[in-house]
């Protein structure tokens, strides 16, 4: 009921809400508690032709189509022929899967025990019934309701999954990305084709049915292909075709307040939330993407409603406050490399909404310092009132379980500068390899290092294949790197796992070794990057991470304009006078920077974070720079403090 008090837990991804229900399995409430975990129809639809669609917003679309053609039908048919048309219903518009019985019993068997999404998958299919329904039944009666947050703070998606935070416990685990996931959340970015793809269907659309539609549905359509036209201007000149671009030319971008950017492209006049609120009631995108597939063959269905939907969400954007937010237009040779993108800049104006109806807000995460600042960033009006509180544990691993290393120079008294400049030249990647490979000898098990960017590590990779490093390392552990792709992350990890557990001899310096030469491998390495798949929500507890070596300092580019223009907004953002932590004038200009630090040092947290997994597990961590040992990093300091002043060992 709605006086029931739930727990809405939320954290970055599926993976790791599974992990926490691991966690619930092995607690006293397990038996008692009733929980359920929220997905999309990508994760929990069983219906094979909406599982085979590219899209989500198709395989929304092609699910509400059954539906709604299995109610008219119904309307239609009188109680004689109930049965013949139910048959027929299942063949061509209603979906056999959303049946109430089966759906009952998945929405009791979801609810007896903790189950994560893909547990909840595997019974939708056995039973042949929908999970993505059945289970948003049963979150109206679960105690603990387990979603991405991306879910939790985009409004629409909560709506659609019929969540409620009003009276609820909101806890959001790895609490770090938080601002960075409401910023994409409601970023929208759409490229000059989907623009034009936009305006083609609305432009076949209307001279198809214009004589037939009413004088408020025409105006409404007109109105979006007029956006749609000024909104090409800006990304394209007065040019409407690809042919007409500047073969060549490099990409180019302007930011603008969103106010500009309407007053550039003609619209100021139009009343943007009145025709999102006409979008959104009369499913009008649908309407327009069904009429101009059967019409239209310049794109793929998927991707025109794709490109209505991307329209419509920055037609919703812009009609933000003009302090939210900014515009980036890019203009490029072509449509397909043009974009015009809206980027949120003021999460609290959108998380608002979660901390004034929720119960109580609860963050959570290893990596939230400074608190100061990500309080002001999500709820200013919060901090204001004196309503925040923060709780900060001691860790429990043990001081003699962690060595923490600054490494300033290599095996050869080199000096280890890993700015963006010097980490290229090859006598210094040469340093870093025979550094790598004393690492390797001196560590059982298992070595994780971590690289900048997935760039320099394929770069640093192919020197080391030319000058015989990856074999010297290959015959002391295994080498492995990590995938690009997503799907390959598993498999890669397993194998490095097996090759951690079990001994594998190899001749030491390749062909020609003798039998009493062949030596065991001592474990494997993996060669990840900070950011990647690697970096966060994966363990790499006891054996699987003895040694995490650290290459740099993972700054971001400075010159990307968005984030040029995140450190100008947040410099020449003051916060409130009466708040609680005041933040003096010449703080308030050096905020841009620091939050440029701290995601540096968030990102270094996270991926050194890996290892050391529980209290009686141990590692070293490598910090490979000059710069750890002249500008000590407060940000990774504090990570090392166990009961006592950091414990970085300086090592030159």
């Amino acid at each position: 009921s709605d006086t029931d008090i739930q727990i809405i837990f939320c954290s970055r991804t599926h993976s790791q809400l599974s992990q926490f229900v691991g966690e619930v399995k092995r607690t006293p409430f397990a038996k008692d508690i009733r929980m359920v975990a929220l997905g999309g129809r990508k994760q929990l639809c069983v219906h094979p032709s909406v599982q085979s669609l590219a899209s989500a917003a198709r395989m929304s679309e092609r699910c509400l189509e059954m539906q709604k053609s299995a109610r008219s039908s119904k309307q239609k048919t009188s109680k004689a022929d109930a049965r013949t048309t139910a048959k027929s219903t299942n063949k061509t518009g209603g979906c056999p899967f959303k049946k109430a019985g089966p759906m009952h019993k998945l929405k009791e068997v979801i609810l007896a025990e903790p189950m994560d999404i893909e547990d909840v998958g595997k019974q939708a299919s056995q039973r042949e019934c929908c999970g993505y329904y059945a289970a948003r039944k049963a979150q109206c009666q679960a105690d603990l309701v387990l979603m991405p947050y991306n879910s939790l703070v985009h409004r629409e998606t909560r709506e659609s999954l019929g969540v409620r935070v009003k009276g609820n416990v909101v806890i959001v685990d790895e609490a770090h990305n938080l601002i960075d996931s409401i910023a994409q959340a409601h970023s929208v970015p759409v490229s000059g084709a989907q623009i034009e793809a936009a305006a083609d269907s609305l432009t076949a659309y209307l001279q198809r049915f214009r004589s037939r539609l009413s004088a408020g549905n025409r105006r409404h359509l007109e109105t979006m292909l007029m956006l749609a036209r000024n909104f090409l201007r800006q990304v394209h000149g007065d040019a409407l075709a690809h042919s007409q671009g500047a073969s060549g030319a490099s990409p180019s971008g302007r930011m603008l307040g969103l106010n500009d950017f309407l007053f550039e492209a003609g619209v100021d006049n139009v009343n943007l939330m009145r025709l999102q609120r006409y979008m959104k009631e009369s499913k009008v995108l649908f309407k327009v993407s069904s009429y101009s597939d059967s019409c239209l063959e310049s794109m793929e269905s998927s991707n025109r409603l794709g490109a209505l939907h991307m329209f419509a969400g920055l037609v919703g954007s812009l009609g933000s406050s003009d302090q939210d937010g900014r515009v980036l237009v890019v203009r490029g040779p072509d449509l397909k490399e043009s974009c015009v993108k809206f980027l949120l800049l003021d999460a609290s104006s959108r998380f608002a909404e979660v901390v004034s109806q929720a119960r109580a807000v609860v963050l959570a995460g290893g990596t939230l310092q400074p608190t100061q600042e990500l309080a002001i960033q999500l709820f200013p009006q919060a901090l204001e009132a004196g309503r925040v509180r923060t709780l900060s544990c001691p860790h429990i691993v043990p001081p003699e379980n962690l060595l923490a290393i600054c490494v300033s120079t290599g095996p050869s008294g080199k000096r280890l500068l890993l700015n963006h400049k010097a980490r290229q030249e090859e006598a210094t990647i040469d340093e870093l390899g025979q550094l790598l490979i004393n690492v390797c000898r001196a560590t059982p098990e298992g070595v994780v290092a971590f690289f900048p960017s997935f760039d320099y590590e394929n770069t640093v990779h192919k020197r080391w294949s030319l000058t015989g490093v990856l074999a010297t390392l290959g015959a002391i552990k295994a080498v492995f790197r990590e995938p690009r792709a997503a799907v390959d992350v598993e498999n890669t990890l397993k194998e490095y796992a097996e090759a951690i557990q079990k001994l594998d001899t190899r001749p030491i310096s390749g062909t020609g070794a003798t039998t009493s030469q062949v030596k065991p491998r001592t474990g494997a390495i993996i060669l990840c990057v900070v950011g990647g798949k690697l970096s966060e929500g994966i363990n790499f507890s006891d054996g699987l991470g003895r040694c995490v070596v650290m290459f740099g300092l993972p700054y971001a580019n400075p010159t990307d304009p968005e984030l040029v223009e995140k450190m100008r907004y947040l410099s020449a953002s003051i916060p409130e006078e009466n708040l609680t932590i005041a933040v003096s004038p010449v703080q308030s200009e050096q905020r841009g920077q620091e939050y440029y630090e701290n995601l540096c040092m968030r990102a270094v947290n996270q991926s050194i974070g890996r290892a050391i997994r529980h209290r009686n597990d141990y590692a070293a961590i490598l910090l490979v720079d000059d710069r750890w040992s002249r500008e000590p990093q407060k940000g990774v300091a504090g990570i090392f403090t166990i009961e006592g002043p950091p414990r970085i060992t300086e090592c030159n």
